[in-house]
């Protein structure tokens, strides 16, 4: 199919009536607008890392007593890496489903600070695959919600900037993060990241916005934003889909609306693994 007429198919696809993929009200888009207001409340978070905080504290005591170099100067998330959000992104990334990226993008942009932080930016960089991980999925997740964020963005009359595809490269085949500790993840992804030598030459000078769908100990991003600064990017900072609840935190998030919707209505949206793959 010619590209005009895909990109038009998929103009009038969307806008096609369906299933809330969440609680199954019809006529819906993906998640309808009563499970985002359910399950998507403001939560206070550090802006360093988006960890949950307490209210009127901008930033967490990790953040505060990290004595560490960091790469990434503020960090935005939309949602926490809890139902029905985590069984989304597997969706996104384990079974063949990228649409996905659209309805993460459009949570994002609903997020004030998402907004201000894309607005304030020169260029979106899509936190890269390893060649093997991208050859097994068929498509980088990171990429997906990447330009979608400048897709809607422009449908709303938002200022978002281009995305790079190919600014970052991630080297090797390190071993899958999720199977790693704390302490391990951060060494598993030491030089790891690396600005393309001809792609990247837009990141000098630049104020950059890293984007991915979940964020967990921060290293993924730290690292990758220690490359782009090293390349000469001005800032660093990171637009990210889900932040997973640290162990043993002991912030609680505030009181969503208690989840009545039906056991076999629930079990339409397979269930996702506890910590998510790179």
């Amino acid at each position: 199919m010619p590209v005009s007429l895909l990109s038009l198919w998929h103009a009038w696809s969307a806008r096609w009536p369906g299933l809330c993929q969440v609680c199954a009200r019809w006529p819906s888009e993906p998640v309808c607008q009563a499970c985002v207001q359910r399950f998507c409340l403001p939560q206070p978070r550090c802006q360093g890392c988006a960890r949950l905080t307490g209210v009127h504290q901008p930033w967490c005591d990790e953040c505060l007593a990290d004595q560490t170099p960091r790469g990434l100067t503020h960090c935005a998330v939309a949602v926490d890496y809890a139902y029905p959000w985590n069984q989304l992104v597997a969706r996104l990334k384990f079974r063949g489903e990228p649409a996905w990226a659209h309805s993460m993008a459009r949570l994002l942009l609903d997020q004030p600070e998402v907004r201000t932080l894309l607005a304030e930016a020169d260029l979106i960089v899509p936190v890269p695959l390893t060649t093997r991980r991208l050859a097994e999925r068929g498509y980088n997740q990171a990429w997906q919600i990447a330009r979608s964020l400048r897709r809607l963005g422009r449908q709303r009359g938002l200022a978002v900037p281009r995305p790079a595809a190919q600014a970052l490269v991630r080297h090797g085949s390190t071993p899958d993060q999720h199977t790693l500790s704390r302490e391990e993840r951060w060494q598993n992804l030491c030089d790891a990241f690396q600005v393309h030598p001809v792609h990247g030459r837009d990141v000098h000078g630049q104020r950059i916005v890293l984007v991915d769908d979940v964020i967990t100990t921060g290293a993924t991003l730290q690292m990758a934003a220690l490359a782009l600064r090293k390349a000469g990017a001005l800032d660093v900072d990171g637009v990210v889909f889900a932040r997973t609840a640290d162990p043993g935190s002991t912030v609680a998030p505030l009181q969503q609306t208690p989840d009545r919707t039906p056991r076999h209505l629930r079990d339409m949206v397979h269930e996702a693994p506890e910590t998510p793959k790179r």
